[in-house]
């Protein structure tokens, strides 16, 4: 009988422990509507599910960059770096013999590409702006 008290004082106390610890409080729930719209929108099929370098992709990108800025955050050169990484990893242009990513193939297509513009000719420019 006192092991059956026990087991069920247990299980009662842990049952309502969860019940208080699931209560959103306000400002979760305010939060969670807002985290909630952004997401949806960025899943959403207006977006077609943004292929890497497609002009969804770019919307979506576009979205966050506007978001993190009426949020006063900023990235730093660093996590840039990391990004133009992960998005041009694959890509023949920036790889080295070995298929790797190569920094250095990336700083010289930058330098031709902003030659170019400064010679009149600014299209892949402002194709790599509208990437970046």
């Amino acid at each position: 009988m006192y092991i059956r008290f026990i087991i069920w004082l247990l299980i009662a106390s842990i049952s309502l422990t969860n019940l208080w610890a699931q209560k959103p409080r306000f400002g979760e729930k305010k939060m969670s509507k807002r985290v909630k719209k952004h997401i949806e929108y960025l899943a959403s099929d207006e977006l077609e599910g943004r292929l890497s370098a497609s002009e969804n992709d770019r919307k979506s990108a576009e979205y966050i960059a506007k978001q993190y800025e009426s949020l006063g955050l900023t990235a730093e050169k660093e996590q840039i770096n990391n990004s133009l990484r992960t998005s041009l990893a694959n890509n023949p242009t920036f790889q080295d013999e070995f298929g790797l990513f190569n920094e250095l193939k990336l700083q010289e297509y930058l330098a031709n590409v902003k030659n170019a513009a400064d010679n009149g000719n600014p299209q892949a420019y402002n194709a790599w702006l509208d990437f970046e």
